[in-house]
């Protein structure tokens, strides 16, 4: 009798044993399914995040173009096909800097000043649409033209016809640099825009936008 009773305490507190180890492989299962199914659902949903974004990023492309040459209204036209043409964008710049001469040289610094600002922002686009001209552009910036806007600031013309001799000299180079030798400035002798007045005398800081040298 006394040994049936230990056998039974002994397959009870087996039983116990094996239920318990049952039940932590179970709980352990679980927390591993659940691991697994939330990382398969991560991932789904990282799948179709990235599927939306390239939907529209494909409708938009197709409403605009990029410069890839993407379709624009079923046409192959890029957003680099409707920019202006190098060549019209330096004329704008030219015409600006041939006037600029013509205020300083009659005292008008204001329309100095107002000109080389004109002349910067003709060709801001170019560090968008044209990155690689925009780095030669900004270095002649740096070099040429932040020196004859110093002059400007002085009101010192005779500064601003040595600067403005040098920095022909410099587009002349830039222009042979990139294979347009035969492209090649003189000082004006006639402003591009005759109908301004360049014999007001003003001062540089007249003009309300002006920016000191170096501004990009």
């Amino acid at each position: 009798m006394l040994m049936d009773q230990k056998w039974q305490r002994s397959r009870l507190a087996s039983e116990v044993a094996v239920t318990s180890l049952v039940t932590v492989l179970f709980f352990l299962f679980t927390l591993f399914s659940a691991a697994l199914l939330g990382g398969c659902a991560g991932r789904t949903q990282d799948v179709n995040e990235l599927a939306g974004v390239a939907k529209r990023v494909d409708a938009l492309e197709l409403k605009v173009g990029n410069v890839q040459d993407t379709l624009f209204n079923g046409g192959q036209v890029s957003l680099l096909a409707i920019q202006p043409a190098f060549a019209e964008t330096m004329r704008r710049y030219a015409d600006r800097f041939a006037d600029m001469f013509f205020a300083a040289k009659n005292g008008n610094w204001a329309l100095a000043a107002y000109m080389d600002r004109r002349m910067r922002e003709a060709v801001a686009s170019l560090r968008v649409t044209r990155p690689r001209d925009w780095s030669a552009v900004n270095s002649f910036h740096r070099t040429s033209l932040d020196p004859l806007l110093a002059a400007t600031a002085k009101m010192d013309f005779a500064a601003f016809q040595s600067q403005y001799a040098k920095t022909i000299v410099t587009c002349n180079s830039c222009h042979a640099a990139m294979g347009f030798s035969y492209v090649m400035f003189v000082q004006p002798t006639q402003p591009a825009q005759p109908n301004l007045n360049y014999t007001a005398k003003t001062k540089a800081t007249d003009f309300k936008e002006f920016l000191p040298p170096g501004t990009p």
